[in-house]
């Protein structure tokens, strides 16, 4: 999410991330961390920044959560972390996790850009 802001005088600076209109709690902190997120989550998200001399508030932020399919695989690249950079030369390690809901996974290929770079047919898969 990115929101637009005003600048407010230099003062005691409150931060009031908003969920659906409500306060999400966390007051003072610049981000806002939805782990594991749900599909009850899905809405308009905003920032609201105050100090002794005024409010502003962003402009909306719309998330959306889609629930899962049951049976199609989620994967997530753990290593190395995205925008990372290497000498060339260097020994680069790339890991993933891989689920399904509904049995297991078989086979985890890796690709750079469309050419395949490597499978592992057993976890952890790197």
């Amino acid at each position: 999410m990115s929101h637009s802001r005003q600048t407010l005088p230099d003062a005691a600076i409150r931060i009031s991330m908003v969920f659906q209109r409500q306060s999400t709690g966390g007051e003072t902190n610049s981000t806002l961390v939805l782990n594991n997120v749900q599909t009850n989550q899905s809405g308009n998200y905003g920032v609201t920044v105050s100090n002794q001399t005024g409010t502003a508030t962003s402009a909306p932020a719309v998330l959306t959560v889609s629930p899962l399919v049951s049976g199609l695989p989620v994967v997530t690249i753990t290593s190395p972390t995205n925008g990372a950079k290497f000498p060339a030369g260097a020994n680069v390690f790339i890991a993933a996790n891989a689920s399904e809901s509904n049995g297991v996974i078989t086979r985890v290929e890796f690709f750079l850009g469309t050419n395949s770079i490597g499978v592992v047919t057993n976890s952890p898969f790197h």
